[in-house]
């Protein structure tokens, strides 16, 4: 693996158990913080406290934490040879392929094609800057912006995001009503335009 493929193992783990929003070194540190229990979950997945089911990705983090254990017990964990993938995810390709060909150096840095300190997160930027309109338009009582209040979720955001860039915007639309858990029929009757559009021009 050389010193550069086991720092990507323990990024790779810190991902798979749900730490992924943290800067890479953090994320590494945070391995090495709880390798005690990584080293549990290796050598006894179906007793001890099953710390690995609490995982976002409970299988893949158990194959993973086999494989860094299997490389310390190697006796040298830089020579030792893995064969387990290491994933590489971008952030946003939509937007991403959007700032590069625009030369956008502000859209760069939301989608991480600029380095920074830790990840940026354009999916929960997008979500501060959509509750920031509801805000100002509850503070004008607007009845739907009352009714959005509080319910714009980083999922919902992310959903109507990606599709933003590969379809219709009013099947993005969708989205957030599927996710916010209503049924509403019809997204051409105007009753969203001045919020939606007021978001999305932002």
């Amino acid at each position: 693996m050389g010193p550069k493929g086991l720092k990507w193992l323990k990024i790779h783990i810190a991902n798979l158990y749900g730490f992924d929003k943290a800067a890479f070194e953090d994320r590494v540190k945070w391995v090495d913080e709880h390798v005690d229990q990584i080293r549990e979950t290796a050598a006894n997945p179906l007793g001890g406290s099953r710390w690995w089911l609490t995982a976002g990705d409970p299988w893949q983090f158990l194959a993973a934490s086999m494989d860094l254990v299997a490389a310390y017990e190697s006796g040298d964990p830089e020579a030792y040879e893995s064969s387990l993938p290491v994933h590489q995810d971008g952030t946003c390709n939509g937007l991403q392929h959007y700032a590069a060909l625009g030369g956008d150096i502000t859209g760069a840095a939301q989608v991480n094609l600029v380095a920074g300190e830790k990840p940026s997160d354009v999916y929960s930027h997008v979500g501060k800057m959509v509750e920031e309109v509801i805000e100002k338009d509850v503070l004008e009582e607007r009845y739907y912006a009352i009714m959005l209040q509080g319910k714009i979720t980083r999922k919902v955001v992310k959903q109507t995001v990606c599709l933003l860039h590969f379809f219709h915007f009013s099947r993005a639309l969708v989205l957030i009503v599927v996710g916010l858990g209503w049924v509403w029929v019809g997204y051409d009757n105007g009753i969203w335009s001045d919020l939606c559009w007021c978001a999305r021009s932002d």
